[in-house]
Parts: C-alpha cells; sequence; structure tokens
C-alpha cells in the first residue's frame, strides 16, 4: 500500500503511512475493500469497530460505523467541498441569517453588487425573482440569490427600519469573499470578523489584527458565528498571531496524544468571542484555546461540539475518503466533540450579542434599557434595536419578552419546568415568576409568538434597577446601577 497523504480539511493536517504488513483485504469491490482497510488501519476508534467484513457495499460499510462526519466522496462532490473551503461564486455580495422564519441580511460585503445596489445590514429578504422565501430553508434562499453571472436577480426586501416593501434589480457577479474582515468600534476596540479557515485566513487575520494594532487597538471582538470551520493550519496560524507560544489544543488519535503548540509571542489582548450554534470545528478549536489560554470570555450560544478530526484520503478506486481519525481536546483538556462549547455570557438573540461583547470588555460602561411604548424600538446601551413586536401593555403595566429584557441588562434567566417558574438574577438579587395559575388568581405571564413576557416594573423593584418613565414620549428607561 502507498503512502496515504490526506488534505488539511475540518481541523486536521495528517501524514498517514501504511500499517507494516497490513492484512490481506477479502476479495469484491476495490473501492469498498480500500475503504474497508483503511477504517481498519486509521479510524480514530478502530480498536472499537462494529466486523465490517460482511459488509459488501460502501453505503453498508460507512453506515455500520455509526460515525456521521466519515463518508466516501465522489470526485464532483470532492470538488464541491474545495470550493466551500476557499468561496468563489457568482452572487450579489450577502451573508444572511435567519430569525425564525424570517431571513435577514446581516452584512453586506463592500464594492458588490449588494453594496452598489444600497442593500444594508438588517434589511429583511421577503422574495427571491418574485417567489417567497416564506418556509424556505437558510440554505435554500442562499441557493436561489447565488447563480450564473451576469444573470439579472430580482430581490424583494423590507429596508431595515422600515415598512414598505421594495424590489431591486442586481446583476449577479463572481465574488470572491474575504475570509477575515476588520474595523474599529471605538478608539481602542478592535472587531474582527472571520468567515471560514480557508487557505487565505492566516495570512488575512494577521494583516487586519497587525493594522489594528496601529490603529490604536487594545481590545478585540472577535467574531467566530456562522464559522463552520475549515484549515486547521489557519487556526495555527492565526493562534500564533494572538499568543504567546503554549498549547493551542491536544489531538488524540488511535495511538497516541500529540499536543499542537503556538509558536507566537504577542501578550493576549482582553478578548470577547461571539459564537453561535454554527461555530463548529476549528472556530471552536481556536475560541476554546482562546478562552483557555488568554482568558477570553465567549458569548452567544452554545457551539456546535465538531470536536472530531477529519482527513481526506485520495483513493486509488477513485474519490476521496473523509474519515475520522483523531479528536481535539481545549488546551485545558475540555471535550469539544458532542458538547461544544458553553458561552460564560449566554446570549441567545443576536442583535445583543455584539453589544454585550463590548459592555464585557469595558467594565465602565453603562446598562441602559430604553424602549418604547408606541412601537417595536428599543435602544440597549444607546444602540437602537427593532423588536419582533412592541411592548404590551395590561392594566398600565408594561411588558417586554423576559428573555430580551434580562440579556439586555446582562441579567440571567433560567426556567424551572416542573415548578412552572420563571427565575431572573442580576444586581446580586434574584426574582422569581410563576408561570402558572395559582390561588384563582392569574398570574401566568403572557406568551405571544412563542415569547414569554415579563412585567418590566416589578422586575426594576425586586432587583433593585433604576426605572423612569418619560410620559410625553411614551419611553421607558431600566438602568443597572453601577457599584
Amino acid at each position: 500500500m502507498p503512502v496515504l497523504k490526506t488534505f488539511c480539511v475540518l481541523i486536521s493536517l495528517l501524514f498517514l503511512t501504511p500499517v507494516a504488513q497490513a492484512a490481506p483485504v477479502p476479495a469484491g469491490d476495490p473501492l469498498v475493500r480500500e475503504i474497508r482497510q483503511l477504517v481498519e488501519d486509521y479510524h480514530v476508534d478502530k480498536n472499537y469497530l462494529p466486523d465490517l467484513s460482511t459488509q459488501t457495499t460502501v453505503t453498508g460499510l460507512l453506515a455500520a460505523l455509526e460515525d456521521p462526519y466519515t463518508k466516501y466522496l465522489p470526485p464532483a462532490e470532492f470538488a464541491r467541498l474545495l470550493e466551500s473551503l476557499n468561496p468563489e461564486y457568482a452572487g450579489i455580495g450577502v451573508v444572511i441569517f435567519q430569525s425564525g422564519e424570517t431571513i435577514i441580511i446581516d452584512h453586506v460585503f463592500p464594492a458588490t453588487p449588494a453594496a452598489n445596489a444600497g442593500l444594508k445590514s438588517g434589511d429583511q429578504v421577503l422574495a427571491v425573482d418574485t417567489v417567497s422565501v416564506q418556509g424556505l430553508t437558510l440554505d435554500e434562499v442562499a441557493s436561489k440569490i447565488r447563480g450564473p453571472a451576469d444573470s439579472i436577480l430580482t430581490l424583494t426586501i423590507t429596508p431595515a427600519g422600515g415598512t414598505a416593501p421594495r424590489s431591486l434589480s442586481l446583476t449577479r457577479r463572481e465574488i470572491i469573499l474575504p475570509q477575515v474582515e476588520g474595523k474599529l468600534l471605538a478608539p481602542e476596540l478592535g472587531y474582527i470578523r472571520i468567515y471560514g479557515f480557508g487557505d487565505r485566513a492566516g495570512t488575512e487575520f494577521a494583516a487586519t489584527y497587525q493594522e489594528l494594532r496601529q490603529a490604536g487597538m487594545t481590545k478585540l471582538v472577535l467574531d467566530l458565528r456562522g464559522n463552520t470551520g475549515g484549515m486547521v493550519t489557519a487556526a495555527e496560524d492565526i493562534g500564533d498571531t494572538l499568543l504567546p507560544t503554549g498549547p493551542l489544543y491536544h489531538l488524540v488519535d488511535a495511538e497516541a496524544e500529540k499536543t499542537a503548540l503556538t509558536s507566537g509571542d504577542e501578550q493576549p489582548l482582553p478578548m470577547a468571542i461571539l459564537v453561535n450554534h454554527d461555530t463548529a470545528s476549528a472556530a471552536e478549536l481556536l475560541a476554546g484555546a482562546l478562552r483557555d489560554n488568554a482568558h477570553a470570555i465567549l458569548i452567544g450560544t452554545p457551539t456546535y461540539g465538531k470536536g472530531s478530526v477529519q482527513s481526506l484520503i485520495p483513493l486509488q478506486a477513485g474519490g476521496v475518503l473523509k474519515l475520522t481519525t483523531a479528536r481535539y481536546f481545549t488546551p485545558g483538556w475540555q471535550p469539544v466533540d458532542q458538547v461544544g462549547l458553553q458561552p460564560e455570557e449566554p446570549v441567545t438573540y443576536p442583535s445583543l450579542q455584539l453589544i454585550r461583547a463590548k459592555a464585557a470588555l469595558d467594565p465602565t460602561a453603562i446598562r441602559e434599557l430604553h424602549f418604547s411604548l408606541n412601537e417595536p424600538v428599543t435602544w440597549v446601551n444607546g444602540e437602537k434595536i427593532l423588536l419582533a413586536d412592541r411592548p404590551i401593555l395590561r392594566e398600565d403595566r408594561a411588558y417586554l419578552p423576559i428573555r430580551f429584557l434580562a440579556e439586555a441588562l446582562g441579567l440571567t434567566v433560567t426556567y424551572q419546568e416542573t415548578a412552572q417558574q420563571a427565575v431572573i438574577s442580576g444586581n446580586n438579587r434574584q426574582l422569581t415568576l410563576s408561570l402558572a395559575q395559582t390561588g384563582g388568581e392569574t398570574t401566568r405571564l403572557p406568551l405571544i409568538n412563542d415569547r414569554l413576557y415579563a412585567p418590566v416594573r416589578q422586575i426594576a423593584e425586586q432587583l433593585g434597577l433604576d426605572l423612569s418613565f418619560q410620559e410625553n414620549a411614551r419611553t421607558v428607561t431600566l438602568n443597572v446601577p453601577r457599584r
């Protein structure tokens, strides 16, 4: 068997060598024989595999492994995988996300058809080529927006902050997306977003980081939301830029444990890292390393939990085998696979995550929620955010979505389903709200569009928050007192 070189994908760059005097494989389909031998030689759980000798098809053999990440990739599928690592496509130059059933533009890249047409972050996508996006998945909408270069696309949107839909005609063109973008949010506060760990990510990140450092950056928000991973070498390069010499991750395969070391000399800046469920693989690896070695604060929702390592092995019989060959752990030996990383500051509302990151890096920052009783608009720490629905008024009491209210002010809310209670904690106090009916009096909190609403004044009084009401403007302001 010849030496097998693997291409680095998802998180690993491994060079597999043949097992000495490998046992002869059974006769049959050459592709099945080759894949079976590779699985038995190199799979991370090779010592615990089921009997694969009875499997006569690739589909049956891989299904018997019960490993969703070990796959056979025909040549065309392998080509699509390579394209996904370093995306170049014909489109308009936007990043979209889904909130409930709503498709929203998250980011518009400069000098693209979208930017030239005036599309902005927060615009809601209603239809693509007159076809409603209602009920479509995020991937389905993205595939409709992409298309042949120089083809015309009609996009119907509701502009951010607006109410009247409008249609735009855009011409798709070839887009080479940056893998890293950065800017200063404030004189000393930098923001860098890594979209993927492709072959340009390391060099793009180093250049962006140094540019921001020269501009005066002393604190950093690193945005890894929606980053599903890529090449581990890119994560290693970024680790070299951000960290001094030390462990970046531990790798455990079927034979041994290995530790990957950073080789940089940078003293870590105060960092907040934005993560969500789509933060996976190499992105989790980097986030875990920065949390363990740089005391970075993770903000957002739990990450995906992709801590297994896949190697791409070209097959003599044609195609490529994507094989799970190892698992990684953070520098502090915290597992990632199937458990993910849990944020120190859980924030489920995407619109609040960056605001909370800024506040986490500035202990003097105000924690203030200002909202209108007449329209679905709020200001959190001075930044405007639209709500899906305006606040509820019942018997002259204002109600806001309980989780939004808590996350905006840096409070925590937990639900005790057995006791039918919601517990809000913060400012060294705690408030328990009943979700049930007791004593013949209705105390159930309003539930609208799957959002639980809570009484604003009661929360303010019980948790010691400052509250003021501006009657003429019909606005309410909540502050967490500074200590």
